[in-house]
């Protein structure tokens, strides 16, 4: 991320700038320039060469490349006149200048803080120059090249591509893209660093977008928009995942232990149910050896607590498989859609063995004999017994007894 930020404004600050209009500087003496229009051009080579004077024998400044612009001013045989580079740098001897003023008759001003150094313009007394002293070499001062410095460059490497203020109003757009750039970046960093949730990128990542698209005619500027926003794409995704991730394990944490408070809970529950059971079944033995035998068949009981505890557990084992939602309504009525149809005579069933697999015997009309075992939480169905009925029915385990088990749903 620092090192793209870094990059582009780098770039930007060797990109920017303030360059002198033309319609300011004059020409040097001696150019042929007669009404000549200037314009800005741009160069179509690369590596295509600028000289100190117009011709190919003549020293060579420095090399320019395909794309850059130059602002020319006038032309002599196959050459244009331009005005320096932006960064070009000129330099006085301090001896003649004093308080910023020249003194001395044609004063050499050179490239470089050195004597072996072409010179490319002179100063006369009264001449006024700001400087700083040379880094490199203190017996010099650094100026701006003075307004009539031009340098040259061969003809058929420039293209018009518009009047002399366009290289300027060109430079100015660049100023401003770089500066758009780097205030989103920066705060686009500041989000990134903060937690996810907290984050609030989206506005940030449709400037970058916006600036790709938008400076095309600066390539320079649209890609490095498209490299930072998909780079800072990447590290917001990486966090998003990071951050579902744990919340995800936060909430599987969390529900498994619920699941292990709810589990030990209904364990407690269903032994203090077993030990009722076994104290009313050892009570109804006692009185069943004093009281005789009734002549009548017995009624059904109404559903036992032992039947609404073996529901209670089935639904918390299908909630489970539904992620924790679901009530006992939605369990039922799932059942109900792949019922199976009985049809048959209700009889109790009350012999007192261990793990019966209900309380009710399904009995065949034709042959009387048993064809399932029944249980229901859904109320008494005393009036049912001894009557033929159709029941829809949910298969239940049977324990291993000769018929199957099953769960009564309704009556048709």
């Amino acid at each position: 991320m620092s090192k793209i930020s870094t990059t582009l404004l780098l770039f930007c600050s060797t990109l920017i700038g303030t360059i002198p209009s033309p319609l300011m500087a004059a020409n040097p003496p001696g150019l042929s320039t007669n009404a000549f229009p200037a314009f800005t051009g741009k160069v179509i080579r690369n590596k295509v060469r600028i000289r100190l004077e117009p011709s190919m024998e003549s020293m060579i400044l420095k090399e320019i490349v395909n794309g850059d612009m130059v602002v020319v001013t006038g032309e002599t045989d196959e050459f244009y006149a331009i005005l320096p580079p932006e960064e070009t740098k000129a330099y006085i001897f301090r001896t003649f200048v004093l308080d910023d003023i020249v003194e001395g008759h044609k004063v050499n001003v050179r490239l470089s803080p050195s004597l072996e150094s072409p010179v490319i313009a002179q100063l006369n007394t009264g001449d006024r120059v700001n400087g700083s002293v040379s880094t490199s070499n203190a017996k010099w001062l650094e100026i701006t090249p003075p307004n009539h410095v031009r340098f040259y460059i061969a003809k058929d490497y420039i293209e018009k591509i518009g009047p002399p203020d366009l290289m300027a109003k060109i430079e100015k757009r660049k100023q401003e893209a770089c500066s758009t750039f780097s205030q989103t970046t920066l705060a686009l960093q500041t989000e990134l660093q903060k937690p996810f949730e907290n984050m609030h990128v989206d506005h940030l990542f449709q400037s970058l977008n916006q600036m790709a698209k938008e400076y095309t005619d600066l390539p320079d500027v649209s890609a490095q928009a498209k490299d930072f926003l998909k780079h800072s794409q990447e590290i917001y995704l990486h966090k998003k995942v990071a951050y579902l991730e744990n919340k995800t394990q936060d909430h599987s944490q969390n529900w498994q232990a619920k699941h292990y408070e709810l589990t030990s809970e209904l364990e407690e529950k269903q032994n203090k149910l077993a030990q009722l059971e076994k104290e009313l079944a050892a009570k109804a033995q006692a009185q069943q050896s004093h009281v005789a035998t009734p002549t009548t068949p017995p009624k059904a009981k109404t559903p036992s607590l032992q039947w609404a505890s073996i529901e209670q557990q089935r639904f918390e084992e299908w909630i489970a498989k539904r992620g924790g939602e679901g009530t006992f309504d939605e369990f039922y009525e799932e059942q109900e859609v792949n019922h199976t149809v009985l049809t048959g005579i209700i009889e109790p069933y009350s012999r007192p063995v261990k793990n019966k697999p209900g309380d009710f015997v399904l009995i065949n009309q034709v042959t009387h004999l048993p064809i399932a075992y029944l249980y229901t939480t859904i109320g008494s169905i005393q009036d049912k017994i001894g009557q033929p009925v159709t029941i829809h029915a949910s298969p239940r385990p049977n324990h291993h007894f000769a018929y199957p088990a099953y769960y009564i749903l309704s009556f048709e």
